[in-house]
């Protein structure tokens, strides 16, 4: 049994992640930003003081073997993109091992820091944090609840409905930088290179045109 919070990173296989972002990058640079914000993720999460175990459920064997170098747990991912899907076994592998917080985080998190991660685990057992576009940056529970997964457009307000009806209130965390994630050329150019995090700061630093330009 853990008494800190077990988190769980989603990421979709490098050949099918950010194709969003193809008008800005190529696909080996997509590759090159969906590696770094991946390990500024399980870094952020590895220096948390609230968060223990971490996991990354994915289907691709290199980024399986990235997370593990960084001393995360490799979850083979069910295959089909499907994150409710993929969020609803994790939840059953915490179940089974006895945790009692499970923390679920997008890999495209370029302004994670340690210190959101703490803040978010503070509010639980149910907490989550409301991307800018209205979905769910990251979502705390209590595995062992009931709760339905909503991943997908608008699923802040959802998940805060499922919450609701399995007798619980999400919290939500404000400001930070767990708001901010990457999905196409705009969300890139509205980011504030100062509060980046350092590999993806590193990669976005050397791309052009320069990222940061819009306030």
């Amino acid at each position: 049994m853990h008494d800190r919070v077990t988190t769980v990173i989603f990421c979709k296989p490098l050949a099918r992640a950010k194709r969003r972002l193809a008008g800005r990058f190529a696909p080996a640079d997509r590759a090159a930003l969906v590696r770094a914000m991946l390990t500024d993720v399980i870094e952020a999460a590895g220096a948390a003081s609230a968060l223990g175990p971490i996991l990354l459920c994915t289907g691709d064997p290199e980024l399986g073997a990235l997370a593990e170098q960084r001393g995360a747990e490799w979850l083979l991912d069910p295959g089909d993109d499907d994150l409710n899907r993929a969020a609803r076994a994790a939840r059953q592998l915490a179940c089974d091992r006895g945790v009692r917080a499970l923390l679920l985080l997008p890999a495209d998190l370029p302004c994670v820091t340690a210190e959101d991660l703490d803040r978010l685990a503070q509010l639980g057992p149910a907490a989550a944090v409301r991307a800018r576009d209205g979905g769910t940056n990251a979502l705390l529970i209590d595995p062992r609840a009931p709760f339905g997964f909503r991943f997908g457009p608008h699923s802040f307000e959802a998940h805060g409905a499922a919450a609701r009806r399995g007798g619980q209130r999400l919290q939500c965390l404000l400001g930070g930088g767990l708001v901010d994630d990457l999905d196409t050329p705009q969300m890139v150019d509205r980011l504030a290179p100062a509060r980046v995090a350092p590999r993806t700061a590193a990669f976005l630093a050397q791309s052009r045109p320069p990222f940061g330009r819009v306030a």
